[in-house]
């Protein structure tokens, strides 16, 4: 909801997590599952916003608001109907590549010629700097 981006908002500035990079570009992110995007397109108080963006009400798409950046997945952890939302200042999360891509595309004489892709790479992400990542309980309401 609005009033829970509004206070996550709040605890990232009182944490000193609001700059901006040199673009001029937000660094806080969103990530969390359509159910959620699809609530917060819902919800009256996004809609009625003067600075709500018409382009999202238009194709269903929330990629920025109030200076997140929404990334979507469904693999967001939901347990007992809550969703843990995850929001974080870019500076707070650290991704680590141990092995870089490896992928190869080949033909399977054992399985009638049909093509085989491979694909494999190692890397894991850490928090960085505990006030810079929050976690955001939501309800899920996904039928």
């Amino acid at each position: 909801s609005v009033d829970k981006l509004i206070r996550a908002q709040r605890m990232l500035q009182q944490n000193e997590a609001d700059d901006y990079d040199i673009g001029g570009g937000s660094p806080l992110f969103i990530v969390c599952s359509s159910a959620q995007i699809e609530g917060m397109l819902a919800d009256d108080s996004y809609t009625r916003r003067v600075f709500s963006p018409l382009y999202a009400l238009y194709t269903g798409e929330v990629d920025t608001f109030m200076g997140f950046n929404f990334i979507r997945t469904e693999r967001v952890p939901i347990a007992s109907n809550v969703e843990s939302v995850l929001c974080f200042h870019r500076a707070g999360m650290g991704l680590c590549v141990w092995e870089d891509i490896v992928a190869r595309v080949e033909e399977r004489p054992d399985k009638r010629f049909s093509t085989y892709v491979y694909f494999r790479m190692t890397m894991g992400a850490s928090r960085l700097e505990e006030k810079r990542v929050l976690k955001i309980l939501c309800t899920n309401t996904a039928t």
